[in-house]
């Protein structure tokens, strides 16, 4: 036998546990809806409107250290962090060096460095109607 919180009544220890997961059923699915409302909200107050600034994220694509890690295959891990500590220490980025370099052709870098093949995006999804 089981008392209540106030040590006043018993009950069967079943009654107990039951009551308990109740209670913490109740309260998983109560965050659930809190975590749903807020997501509303946030989408409604803070995404809607959003759009993508194209000419801030090409400057970003030009001038992003990341790149340098599709390079690897082609240019090997050595040569590839040489360019990166350069773009670092220069503030050029990896894109600038490869065209200043002569590492790889205007249509290797199209080919080899897309931005929507190494990310896999596949950009009809995401076309306005």
């Amino acid at each position: 036998m089981e008392r209540d919180l106030l040590g006043e009544r018993q009950f069967p220890a079943e009654a107990y546990y039951a009551i308990q997961t109740a209670r913490e059923g109740l309260a998983a699915i109560e965050s659930q809806a809190l975590i749903f409302r807020t997501s509303l909200a946030i989408r409604g107050n803070c995404g809607d409107g959003i759009t993508v600034n194209e000419k801030t994220i090409e400057r970003y694509m030009e001038t992003t250290v990341g790149i340098v890690t599709a390079l690897n295959p082609i240019v090997g891990y050595e040569r590839a962090s040489e360019l990166a500590v350069e773009a670092y220490k220069s503030g050029k980025g990896i894109l600038e060096l490869v065209r200043e370099q002569k590492i790889l052709s205007e249509v290797q870098i199209q080919q080899l460095l897309d931005p929507a093949k190494l990310t896999g995006l596949d950009k009809s999804k995401y076309q306005n109607p």
